[in-house]
Order: C-alpha cells, then structure tokens, then sequence
C-alpha cells in the first residue's frame, strides 16, 4: 500500500561507508495511528525493480537507520531508496523512491574517510572528551500532558512526559559522542547585581560530522553528566559537499532544566547513574546497532 504517510525522506553519503536513510513521519498520520512503527529500509538500482532491504533487524520507533555499503562509485549516483513503514494491525505504507544527492569516486571516499577515522582516533585515545548525544525527536505521539489541544503549542517546558518538545519520550537512545574543547580564549562576565564573576554558558566543539547533529540535540559529559544544548553547527572540513569535521556550540543548561531527567538510554548502566534512575514513557525499542551505524569501526579501517 503507497501513500504519502512520510513527511521527508533524507539520505546523506557517510564516510563510515554507505549511505544514512532518516526520515519524518506526517503528522496527522500519526495522530491517527499511535503505533509502534516497525520501519525497514529498501535499495535498487536506478530502473530495477528488485529492492533489496538494507538490513534484516527490524527498527521499531527508530528515525534512521544506515546502509553500510557503498553502492556508488561514479559521479551520478544510480541508487535508489525507499522505506516501508509497518502499523501493529499489518497494514503498511512505503514512501516514494529517492536517491542521493552527492556522490564521490572512490579515490575521494577512500581519502575523506582517512580524514575521519584520523580524526575519531585522535578525539577517542588523546583530546576528546567522551560524551553521549541525545538526537531530539522531531515527530511521534504527541504530549497530552503539556501541548495545547487547540493551538498544539507547548504550555510546560518541565515535563517528564516530553521533556520539553511536544513529542512523547523527548530523545532517542543515547548514541557514544565524543568533542574536543574549543581552547580559544573565553571571556568571564561580571554580574553587576551580586559583583561576581561568571564563566561563560557556552562553548565551542570539535567532532566529527557523524553521526549528524541538527540544532537543539543534547550532548551529555560522560564523567559530569553536564548537558548542553547543540546551537549552532559549522563545517570545519567537507568534501564533495559532505561534511567530514564540524564546529558545536553548545549552551550548558542550568541543573534545574527538565533535560537532566531525559534518562541516558543506550549507554553503559555505570555511567551517568544518576539519569538511569529515571524514565521515559516514549522510549525507544530500537536496536542500538542502528543507531550507531557502525561508529566503533573506524577504528578498524
């Protein structure tokens, strides 16, 4: 069954090799069918009609999932790909075909992945700094408790429901991130009302450009449990228009914001113990293979 039940479809070349498939679902269809969502994933060529799934692990409520093969290695990618979403009564749905925008030969991808696996080795074993990225959901069931039925605007941004963004479960599971401090010179502000000195509520982040990170994501200190709200993103390297290494700011949020009870999902059970006390009426079933793509393999090329 076809239907224009996804909102978007986004396919982004990864330097881990292969192609990254993420998409949104509509937002009416959701209303109308809570789920679970069970999603998998499809390729062919270009004028071929055997589609092949990308993985046979089923994503349950999941927004990405990665395919890890390099199918392209000309100028024109000749790809492409689709997803089927899975309702609990059997019924299913499956987007439209789409097919990468960029594509680099396989000198460049050899080259740019050189790039990254150097840049994650040196952030993992000497100047990184070991955290957790929390990717915002950006569509699911709806908050009851907090979003105005009329205006569907958020009423309470401490809620333990949504924690703050309208959509039941607030984050997907945590996915292993690590930055660089930026160590340019950072000035401190004086509070003209208590006459002490402050530290700035912002930093600059190097990381590598992947997984991607959009505006508003978390990013939790593995060994502070400190949390930061992603502001801005800036390409430091790219190639062929893929970014390879990227500039975060990021803002740290005040103790008292609802986002430390976002509980660290997907990450060890020693580490940010104080999150894991918590938990989240909308989380996530899927694996969390799928969520890193494959990460940990740099090592290895």
């Amino acid at each position: 069954m076809d239907c224009d039940v996804f909102a978007d479809i986004e396919l982004d070349a990864i330097l881990t090799g292969g192609t990254s498939i993420s998409w949104t679902l509509d937002g009416n269809f959701v209303e109308q069918n809570p789920g679970p969502y069970t999603f998998c994933a499809y390729w062919a060529r270009s004028g071929s009609d055997e589609w092949t799934p990308v993985s046979t692990v089923p994503i349950i409520n999941g927004c990405f999932i990665v395919d890890p093969t390099q199918h392209n290695w000309g100028k024109e990618p000749d790809v492409y790909y689709k997803v089927r979403v899975t309702l609990p009564d059997g019924s299913y749905f499956i987007s439209p075909p789409v097919k990468p925008e960029a594509c680099m030969d396989k000198h460049t991808w050899l080259l740019a992945r050189d790039i990254i696996r150097k840049e994650y080795l040196n952030l993992r074993k000497n100047t990184g700094t070991q955290g957790w990225l929390l990717k915002r959901r950006n569509w699911g069931q709806k908050c009851t408790r907090c979003i105005d039925q009329d205006t569907e605007e958020i009423q309470a941004g401490h809620c333990p429901v949504c924690f703050g963004t309208g959509i039941v479960g607030g984050y997907y599971p945590a996915i292993e991130y690590y930055v660089q401090a930026d160590f340019q010179p950072r000035r401190r502000a004086r509070n003209p009302q208590t006459n002490f000195t402050v530290a700035p509520d912002k930093a600059g982040r190097r990381a590598v450009a992947y997984p991607y990170v959009v505006t508003n994501d978390l990013w939790v200190e593995d060994c502070t449990d400190k949390r930061f709200v992603i502001q801005t993103i800036h390409e430091i390297s790219a190639m062929k228009g893929v970014p390879l290494i990227v500039s975060l700011e990021l803002r740290l949020a005040p103790v008292s914001d609802i986002i430390y009870q976002v509980p660290l999902e997907g990450a060890p059970s020693s580490s940010s113990s104080s999150s894991s006390e918590h938990s989240s009426s909308g989380s996530s079933e899927q694996p969390e293979e799928c969520l890193t793509g494959g990460l940990d393999e740099i090592e290895d090329w």
